[in-house]
């Protein structure tokens, strides 16, 4: 083996390294990536809600998380010149809190951080 058949495969191998690195995150975002759930949004579940903007609105009393209700995290990320978003959620949320005199107080909210689903199985 001449020296100059080393050098060449160790440009070889550098370059295929190289390539795989480009490459391999690119083929993760267009193939194996899926779309991020949408942002969470207001809604309306049956029960009463009030307008801010109203200002005879009274919120006094005690307010607690109901069935249904969801909490999560949303993690923006760049993989080579994608970017994605990282989106986990559960509905294993229970909590309450008092409202008296537009003064918040008694919060408790709890998460069962063991049920949140990612959108990315990783």
């Amino acid at each position: 083996m001449t020296p100059n058949t080393g050098v060449r495969k160790f440009i070889y191998f550098v370059s295929f390294v190289a390539v795989l690195l480009l490459v391999g995150p690119w083929v993760y975002v267009k193939f194996f990536n899926e779309d991020s759930p949408t942002p969470f949004s207001q809604q309306q579940n049956g029960q009463e809600s009030i307008n801010p903007n109203d200002s005879t609105a009274d919120a006094s009393g005690l307010w607690t998380v109901s069935d249904g209700s969801q909490v999560g995290y949303r993690i923006k990320e760049q993989i080579v010149l994608k970017k994605l978003e990282a989106v986990g959620r559960t509905e294993s949320v229970t909590g309450s809190l008092n409202i008296s005199q537009l003064e918040v107080n008694n919060v408790s909210i709890e998460v069962d951080m063991k049920d949140v689903e990612s959108d990315n199985s990783q």
